[in-house]
C-alpha cells in the first residue's frame, strides 16, 4: 500500500486529536504550560484540525499546508480557520493553494476570527521544500533558513 493511503486510512480526525491531545496531557503532567507545534503537508491540516477542536495549543507554525486534505474528512480549509483560535503562521510554497498565502481566504479566515495571522509565500519553492528540499541549492537552503527562523521568532513572540 502507498504510503499516502496508509497514512489517510490510518488517520482520521478523531485519531489525530485523541493522539495529539494524549501528547499534550503527558507534557502537561510533566508541568509545560505552553505548547508549540509544528507540521509539513498533511501534518499542518492534523495541526489545523486539532487547533480547531480547541486543543490547548498555543501556537503553530505550517510549513506548505495540505490544509486541502481537510476534503477527504467532509470539511475545507476555510471551515478549520473559521474555528482556530490559537495564532498561526503559514508558510506556503510557489505551488501550494493561494487560500493559504497572504490574503487568501484561510488567512482571511483566520484574521475575521481574530487570530494572530502571518502568511509568507515562497514563490520560488515548490511544496516539500522545508521537510525534503535539496539543500545542496543555495535558494532552497536560504529558504529552509529563513523558514526556520520565522519559525523561532514565531514561537519566541506567542509562546
Amino acid at each position: 500500500m502507498e504510503r499516502t493511503s496508509w497514512s489517510l486510512c490510518s488517520s482520521t480526525t478523531a485519531t489525530v486529536t485523541a493522539d495529539t491531545e494524549a501528547v499534550i496531557k503527558c507534557l502537561q503532567s510533566g508541568g509545560v504550560k505552553s505548547i508549540g507545534a509544528t507540521g509539513a503537508c498533511w501534518g499542518a491540516w492534523a495541526i489545523f484540525t486539532c487547533c480547531a477542536k480547541g486543543l490547548p495549543i498555543s501556537a503553530a507554525v505550517n510549513y506548505h499546508p495540505a490544509l486541502g486534505l481537510a476534503a477527504v474528512f467532509g470539511s475545507n480549509a476555510v471551515e478549520l480557520a473559521i474555528k482556530v483560535k490559537s495564532p498561526q503562521l503559514l508558510l506556503p510554497a510557489g505551488n501550494d493553494p493561494a487560500d493559504l498565502k497572504p490574503g487568501g481566504d484561510v488567512v482571511k479566515a483566520l484574521e475575521a476570527n481574530k487570530v494572530s495571522v502571518e502568511s509568507v509565500a515562497y514563490e520560488d519553492q515548490v511544496h516539500g521544500f522545508v521537510t525534503r528540499g535539496d539543500l545542496s541549492d543555495a535558494k532552497v537552503l536560504q529558504a529552509v533558513e529563513d523558514a526556520t527562523k520565522r519559525t523561532y521568532a514565531f514561537f519566541l513572540k506567542h509562546l
